[in-house]
């Protein structure tokens, strides 16, 4: 009699490790032809599963490649890495990685970033909601409306947490907006440019927004938790003629900045 955690190991491995066909043949009756075949397709199942979960998470990735060029990627990545959770949502976070070093994607280079990105707004649109904002009220920006320059050094601000900054040397940004279903217009992109992302969540979706150097580095010490005084500071680093106002003004428009407060003992 064989213990059942014995039997699932051996169930998992017989599905998924391409050396564990067999891994089953003793606790299985009838004909082993058969029961060959029924395990087969239980295999390729799980693997036209597991190909399809990637194919939904990146689809600008294969929009890029092409169906077959993808489908055979998901294959061989199923192979190196099985699913380990009951969720196929959670499937694919290293399928990145794993296009980074596949051979035929090399003429690629900035196919392995795409995939990032796709994969850091599917963790976003299923993230779970944030806590309501301390600073939600009647003004949560009167902080702010009313502070004199000489004073940002104790002025914070309070950011939405379902939040990612993403830099990359690819133009991930125009790749992505070429390759949007509806996207009708010129395909060509600069491809020696960077960009420097943020991606947040609207009650409309998910939003990508490319940055400049210095709005990046304004928004990277803000939602760090550092005062406006020092963000300030790094975005002018980057342009002395940065746009505070303008900048503010966008981000809280976005829901980005959800309220400004002054804390005194961490200036």
């Amino acid at each position: 009699m064989h213990a059942l955690p014995e039997i699932q190991s051996r169930f998992y491995a017989a599905m998924l490790l391409p050396q564990s066909e067999s891994a089953l043949d003793d606790l299985l009756l009838g004909q082993a032809i058969k029961n060959a075949r029924r395990i087969a397709a239980y295999r390729r199942n799980i693997k036209v599963n597991l190909c399809g979960a990637l194919a939904l998470t990146y689809p600008v990735t294969q929009r890029i490649v092409g169906e077959v060029f993808f489908r055979e990627a998901a294959r061989a990545h199923a192979l190196l890495e099985p699913s380990r959770s009951g969720d196929l949502n959670d499937y694919g976070a290293n399928f990145a990685s794993f296009i980074e070093g596949y051979a035929h994607a090399a003429a690629l280079p900035y196919l392995a970033d795409v995939a990032r990105l796709e994969w850091q707004l599917q963790t976003l649109a299923l993230a779970a909601d944030a806590e309501a904002s301390a600073t939600t009220g009647v003004a949560p920006f009167a902080a702010l409306a009313t502070t004199p320059p000489d004073r940002y050094a104790a002025l914070y601000f309070e950011c939405d947490r379902v939040v990612v900054r993403m830099n990359s040397s690819w133009p991930l940004n125009e790749i992505w907006r070429v390759n949007q279903p509806d996207f009708f217009g010129d395909m060509q992109i600069d491809f020696t440019q960077d960009c420097r992302l943020l991606l947040w969540r609207t009650p409309r979706g998910t939003q990508l927004s490319a940055l400049s150097k210095a709005e990046a580095a304004l928004l990277d010490e803000l939602l760090a938790g550092r005062a406006l005084a020092g963000a300030v500071e790094m975005a002018l680093e980057q342009d002395a003629d940065f746009d505070l106002g303008t900048s503010l003004q966008r981000w809280i428009a976005a829901g980005v900045l959800r309220g400004a407060f002054f804390d005194l003992e961490r200036s």
